[in-house]
Parts: structure tokens; C-alpha cells; sequence
């Protein structure tokens, strides 16, 4: 076995944490299908991906991407928690109830 420098080690190490190309697909095909099915049924006035995932820096294993949506028809009177419900009823009616 061939002793690596460190530099050598942590390119070897970082590479193993890096998302594959079909693993990143997958979850850009994931959050494109979320963002779309709440553009459908809400005034999203804009969207974007943030965390680690947004700012490529997630390494394995890939366990969520966080999406910013912006709601055009949110006041300052609504309920956080009648807002968050319309989201979730949302995806309830693609992914199911969890939970």
C-alpha cells in the first residue's frame, strides 16, 4: 500500500463524501418535482435552494435538500401554522401523510 501525502488523503477522503453524478440527478430531479407541485397549487412568488445542498458543499449521505419558497399570498396576520399546513397538504397529496 502506498502511503499518501496529506493533501493526497484528504482529496481521497473528500471524494468519497462527494455526491455521484446519478446522485445528484436524483435529488435535483427531487426538488424540482417539490418546487413544481407548490408552484401549481400556490402563488410562489420565488424559490431557491439553500443549506448544504444549495451551496454544494453536502457530502453522503444525502438525507435532505432544503428549498426556500416564497409565498406571494402570505400577510403578516396569517397563522405560521395555517401557512405551513397549506404546504403540507400540498405534498400530502403526492407523497402521502407522514408521520
Amino acid at each position: 500500500m502506498a502511503i499518501l501525502s496529506v493533501p493526497e488523503a484528504f482529496a481521497k477522503f473528500k471524494h468519497r463524501l462527494e455526491l455521484t453524478e446519478t446522485e445528484r440527478a436524483d435529488a435535483s430531479k427531487r426538488h424540482r418535482t417539490i418546487r413544481d407541485l407548490l408552484a401549481a397549487k400556490m402563488d410562489v412568488t420565488s424559490d431557491f435552494l439553500t443549506g448544504s445542498y444549495g451551496r454544494d458543499t453536502k457530502t453522503k449521505p444525502l438525507h435532505d435538500v432544503d428549498v426556500f419558497v416564497t409565498l406571494g399570498d402570505v400577510t403578516k396576520a396569517d397563522d405560521p401554522n395555517s401557512v405551513l399546513e397549506r404546504v403540507r397538504v400540498v405534498l400530502a397529496e403526492r407523497y402521502g401523510v407522514i408521520g
